[in-house]
């Protein structure tokens, strides 16, 4: 797979994991923020391919965003989980769930985490 293919599929599949987030408040700002990026980002390789992204600054924006999401989302994981996130995750899938938020709060931590890999992959694939 070449370069340009391999990063159109990593903005398609993180701006497919935000738009599965239930975050809500600041955080839903931030997801939203996130989604405008990567959806900037994807026009722009189908424009230009990945020779218009590689000047482009918003990867670094997209870091930051993703930075502050991740620790505040992590935090409320923590708090839903009584900060035994290990305790909870040992549970079965379907106990987890009976646990409405913290199951909700543990699927945004990794959707999170997974998109800031897919931008970390992006970066290399880009050299920046």
């Amino acid at each position: 797979m070449d370069k340009d293919s391999r990063v159109e599929q990593l903005l398609e599949a993180s701006i497919q994991i935000a738009d599965h987030m239930h975050e809500s408040g600041i955080a839903a700002t931030g997801v939203a923020q996130i989604k405008k990026l990567l959806q900037e980002q994807l026009l722009k390789m189908e424009h230009g391919g990945t020779a218009a992204l590689e000047s482009d600054s918003k990867f670094l924006r997209l870091e930051q965003i993703m930075e502050g999401l991740i620790r505040s989302t992590r935090e409320e994981y923590l708090e839903e989980t009584a900060h035994a996130p290990n305790v909870y995750e040992a549970k079965p899938i379907k106990e987890q769930m009976l646990q409405e938020q913290a199951y909700h709060e543990k699927i945004d931590y990794l959707s999170l985490y997974k998109i800031k890999e897919n931008i970390e992959q992006m970066r290399n694939l880009l050299g920046k």
